[in-house]
């Protein structure tokens, strides 16, 4: 549920030309409140009929050379804007409440009159102006009336388990669009530079980006049916599809209109169970992967970098062996070094070892769907699926596949060539991260409540200020320092393990102020409480996150399966807020001294990271307590 509060919404801000900033007169403008209709009323259109007659009377001045041709105080007109007048346009001076009254009682008098009798009326005549878009006492019969809130019934997770162990988890909110998808239990992590084929004696392949790959080839070409014709049928429908990977879990979706939910859900289940993985897709996706990895950003190459250092390789476990790469320690996009390694049998066998035969790591989730047909659809889709004699269930204490990865620390850098565009700024981005605990840890809530205290963000805010600028890195970081372009906060939690961390992003020479305001405020959230100030202000803007992305119902979708694959439950919105305000000043300080203790993790990015100190510089800034040389 907290991976919701992470998401935000992208707002584009409207910007006036310089040559139009100009007010006009208010009579320029018309109310557009009442343009919702298609045409003008009668009254309006001899309400204009009668000014343009009355205007039509008075001849206009003629132009001289001393006075302009335009009445005193009054607006000039360029000649872009009227080209061919000599004299000021008409403008009608026509207000929205003369539009509403001649609607309401089909009067042509004048605007005073129309207004007049409009106050005397009472509020209530109102709602007869337009009965599709009120609801009053004049409600429509069409319109259902309103109904006391303690009547309504709140919606229910429920949670049946099939059979043969597939989970399914659905809320039904009533909504005309139903979103309903599959959640299984493998990612990136689960890869390998050499899997041995089975029955085969000793035949490797590598599945190294296979999980990237198989993220393109989503809603491809099926046994039954070409790319094409899938993506066509579910045009057809109405509907949306996406799917996505991560480290731990790979997302299959659809977001359909309700009526079209069964045959939509048909086509999911099809390119899940059953995708026509060829060489010739597998070439074509691999193409898009080489266009993807031209313009990755500089702040996805440093999370990458994190987890590659702060999970790094281990001793050999026997002799003197190439070191272990952890799994945690994988990256999770595909690398030019992999590509050329990735075909179609590696994509069939990674399905084969981590999706087929292993029906406890699915989960059918839906939100805007009745259970019974959620229920009828999975069993139809995937009651079959069953796994092989001798093969455990993917939820037992004995799966291999997963192997637990131990928190290293240590440095990741990376320099990147000079952008070939002069006039766009360069930055250097560095980010220092300490390990805590991950998805099953009772520092989970805590951790997230201080990842919403320190907040920050860009120095530049789309539409407009007031996000998150009362939070700790804004205050202390973006508002003090001009060289800053981006601070903020960041967590990255995994089944045994998690990060925490700050990141930054600054101009190449102040690379090293940017890396020592992050050490400094490890170092005072280590000495201090929080305020309570703080503390209420973190908690609240949490619980405003989580209750405010949980209304959509792709991320309610999103929150079911995910909570019911790692947790096999879920907890409501009521227990998160709970848990939320229990946090206090003491768990905040607990959570980072005990992060501070362990080695930290240092990734930076950037076309000149000379500035940027090492490793052992930041550790030595650790080690010897708060500095009395503060950057903030």
């Amino acid at each position: 549920m907290l991976n919701a509060a992470a998401s935000t919404a992208t707002r584009a801000t409207a910007r006036l030309h310089p040559a139009s900033s100009r007010r006009l007169p208010s009579s320029f403008h018309l109310d557009h409140s009442t343009t919702t209709t298609a045409t003008t009323t009668t009254a309006t259109r001899r309400s204009f009929a009668v000014r343009a007659q009355q205007s039509a009377a008075v001849p206009p001045p003629e132009p001289s050379s001393s006075s302009p041709p335009y009445p005193k105080g009054g607006v000039k007109y360029t000649s872009n804007e009227f080209p061919d007048r000599q004299e000021p346009p008409l403008i009608t001076r026509t207000s929205a409440s003369d539009v509403i009254a001649a609607r309401a009682r089909g009067s042509s008098s004048s605007s005073t009159s129309s207004r007049r009798r409009l106050r005397g009326r009472p509020p209530q005549s109102l709602c007869a102006i337009s009965p599709a878009r009120c609801i009053g006492p004049d409600r429509p019969s069409r319109v259902p009336p309103n109904v006391p809130p303690e009547s309504l019934r709140v919606p229910d997770l429920e949670v049946t388990t099939l059979p043969n162990g597939v989970r399914v988890g659905s809320i039904e909110n009533y909504s005309r669009v139903s979103t309903v998808g599959v959640l299984l239990d493998f990612g990136s992590r689960h890869e390998l530079d050499a899997h041995e084929l089975p029955g085969t004696d000793g035949e490797f392949v590598s599945t190294s980006g296979v999980n990237h790959l198989m993220e393109l080839l989503a809603f491809q070409s099926t046994k039954d049916r070409s790319g094409d014709e899938v993506r066509d049928a579910m045009e057809r429908l109405g509907g949306a599809c996406f799917a996505t990977s991560g480290r731990e879990q790979m997302m299959y979706c659809v977001d359909v209109l309700r009526p079209n939910v069964g045959t939509a859900f048909g086509l999911l289940a099809e390119t899940i169970k059953c995708p026509l993985i060829d060489d010739g897709e597998v070439d074509e996706m691999k193409r898009t992967m080489e266009f993807q990895m031209m313009d990755v950003l500089p702040q996805v190459q440093m999370g990458e970098g994190l987890q590659m250092a702060g999970y790094g390789p281990l001793p050999p476990a026997v002799g003197d062996g190439p070191p272990r790469t952890q799994q945690l320690g994988r990256p999770h996009f595909c690398t030019p070094e992999s590509l050329p390694n990735l075909t179609a049998r590696s994509v069939h066998a990674f399905r084969e070892r981590h999706l087929l035969g292993r029906p406890g790591g699915i989960v059918v989730s839906g939100s805007g769907i009745s259970h019974r047909e959620l229920v009828e659809l999975a069993e139809a889709n995937f009651g079959h699926v069953v796994a092989p004699v001798g093969v455990g269930d993917a939820r037992d204490d004995g799966d291999d596949r997963t192997v637990p990865s131990v928190y290293t620390g240590g440095e990741y850098r990376l320099e990147r060539p000079p952008n070939p565009n002069p006039a766009k700024e360069e930055f250097a981005h560095v980010a220092v991260a300490f390990e805590v605990g991950g998805w099953h840890s009772s520092d989970l809530v805590p951790t997230c409540v201080l990842q919403t205290l320190l907040g920050g963000g860009s120095s530049f805010s789309a539409g407009g200020p007031g996000k998150g600028m009362y939070s700790r890195l804004y205050r202390e970081v973006l508002n003090r320092h001009h060289w800053a372009e981006s601070c903020e906060a960041f967590t990255s939690f995994h089944s045994e393990s998690g990060l925490f961390g700050m990141a930054g992003s600054a101009r190449p020479d102040r690379a090293g102020d940017m890396t020592r305001s992050l050490v400094d405020h490890f170092l005072k959230l280590e000495a201090e409480l929080v305020s309570d100030e703080e503390l209420d202000r973190a908690r609240n803007m949490l619980k405003c996150n989580v209750l405010t992305q949980l209304e959509s119902r792709l991320v309610l979708f999103e929150d079911i399966g995910r909570q019911i694959l790692t947790y096999g439950r879920r907890e409501d919105a009521a227990t998160m807020c709970w848990k939320i305000d229990g946090v206090t000043r003491e768990d905040i300080q607990r959570v980072i001294r005990k992060a501070v203790r362990k080695p930290p993790t240092l990734s930076t990015v950037g076309m000149d990271i000379k500035n940027v100190p090492r490793v052992e510089e930041v550790t030595r800034w650790l080690g010897r307590g708060p500095q009395t040389k503060s950057w903030f």
